[in-house]
């Protein structure tokens, strides 16, 4: 019996600040055409999920509107979870 190894971090994702009040600055080598972006909160509630655009090798993305906590920041391509970073909201 074998344990399958899950490797979510298939990019190399560089995310700042951290913690962030408003923007989060997504530095990503996925295409231009980009991805999705999920933010969820601790108890896996989907908190934001929208586009991401990639410009330059990076995207901007407005957390604002989220309360301070911890969240979980989770980059799709093509429906494929790509990688998971911890994000804290001020």
């Amino acid at each position: 019996v074998g344990i399958k190894e899950n490797n979510l971090n298939q990019i190399n994702l560089s995310v700042y600040p951290n913690p962030a009040n408003s923007i989060l600055n997504i530095e990503s080598p996925l295409s231009p055409k980009g991805g999705t972006i999920k933010i969820v909160d601790v108890l896996g509630k989907e908190m934001l999920n929208e586009k991401l655009r990639i410009e330059n090798g990076a995207a901007q993305i407005n957390v604002s509107e989220l309360k301070s906590g911890i969240y979980f920041l989770q980059v799709y391509e093509k429906g494929k979870l790509l990688a998971v970073q911890k994000v804290i909201k001020e």
